[in-house]
């Protein structure tokens, strides 16, 4: 597309997002990843509660066991390899895709809320050799349902809620999803990935009875 082309943070379309921002859900937007992994490496890379859940039950994991092998127990980052790279990361594909966190599958936005101003999208910053393309032919919102975030996005403020459950404010322990809800009597590990929802249901119900 004419308003669309290959970037190194500089391109016509990126530069016009980067003057509409903030962006709004009816904005709009496009991206088309193009398979360089750019975005991959050397990157902070938070994990929600869900994220840690789904992507344990991918791996065959309790969420104990994947918070000790992948994240960063001091800023609840998935961990990098020696050179940079995020953990999942095999050559230039993502190892764990489908179950990818949410703030992988928002890239390039980075979504802000807010009761003054509701919820708004702004660019992150491009890597210098990114082969991704910006463009605005399709809108915020449907970038977002292309890549399966809308369903997670709906548990963010849940899940920032949740961040008092553990009696860690600020480390990981609220993000052991498995741990909490066993220690309220409403063990999750039956539960299979597909049903993960419903899972969740139970660790706020959880963090609930441990915060109120």
């Amino acid at each position: 597309m004419a308003n669309e082309k290959n970037i190194a943070g500089n391109s016509s379309a990126y530069l016009l997002l980067k003057t509409s921002e903030p962006l709004s859900a009816g904005s709009g937007f496009s991206y088309v990843c193009a398979g360089c992994a750019e975005c991959c490496r050397n990157k902070r890379i938070p994990v929600y509660p869900f994220d840690v859940l789904r992507l344990a039950r991918f791996l065959a994991l309790g969420t104990g066991e994947f918070l000790a092998k992948f994240v960063e127990p001091a800023d609840a980052l998935l961990k990098h390899e020696k050179a940079g790279g995020c953990i999942f990361l095999e050559g230039t594909k993502c190892g764990v895709y489908e179950f990818r966190p949410l703030v992988c599958r928002l890239y390039p936005l980075r979504r802000h809320s807010s009761r003054e101003r509701g919820e708004i999208y702004a660019l992150a910053e491009p890597e210098p050799e990114t082969k991704g393309r910006y463009g605005t032919a399709g809108s915020v919102s449907s970038f977002i349902k292309s890549g399966k975030a809308d369903g997670l996005l709906s548990q963010v403020d849940r899940c920032l809620a949740a961040r008092q459950c553990g009696g860690e404010p600020g480390g990981i322990k609220h993000l052991d999803v498995d741990r909490i809800c066993r220690k309220h009597g409403t063990p999750i590990d039956g539960f299979a990935l597909e049903a993960w929802e419903s899972a969740m249901e139970v660790y706020y119900a959880a963090c609930r009875e441990e915060t109120d």
